[in-house]
């Protein structure tokens, strides 16, 4: 079976908090919660599916795994490898905590998308209760996706799309 290749990705998203300190609740791998089917090129689902971990570290770093299954369950892990982007870097900055527009408490955060040609700094929030995290809309943490909505300005947080705490 031919290695996927996943691209607008990051095997290692790095990252720095402006006050030197990180939200220690982020800290840790953190799981997508639903196992998603890949597609080829053209759209057509194939025999693939897919869990992410995202792992915050305590020196600023994030580390994307995608993880290929072979059953729709997301229980039997594949063969093959999963490669990803190795150009596109994403830094984040810790904004501290707030009083999220929810009425809940969250932190604001800042990622920089950095590609060789461009940067793209984006603004959201994110929340975590439970072993839950939750980010802005504008941000995508998803299974086979990273990156954000061109739509700016949806602040909300998007409690349909969550990471699980591993």
């Amino acid at each position: 079976m031919k290695n996927l290749i996943f691209v607008g990705a990051c095997i290692l998203i790095s990252g720095c908090s402006s006050s030197g300190s990180q939200n220690i609740q982020l800290i840790g791998k953190w799981l997508t919660e639903s196992c998603e089917q890949a597609t080829d090129s053209n759209g057509v689902s194939v025999d693939a599916w897919f869990k992410s971990e995202y792992e915050f570290t305590a020196t600023g770093f994030i580390f994307f795994v995608p993880e290929h299954y072979t059953d729709a369950q997301c229980i039997t892990k594949a063969q093959t490898q999963t490669t990803v982007n190795p150009d596109l870097v994403v830094t984040h900055t810790d904004q501290g905590k707030i009083i999220l527009q929810e009425g809940i408490p969250g932190y604001g955060i800042t990622l920089s998308f950095e590609t060789p040609n461009e940067t793209i700094a984006v603004d959201g929030f994110y929340t975590i209760n439970s072993g839950v995290l939750c980010f802005s809309g504008i941000f995508n943490f998803g299974t086979l996706r990273f990156g954000f909505s061109e739509v700016a300005g949806d602040s909300a947080i998007n409690f349909d799309d969550c990471l699980a705490k591993l």
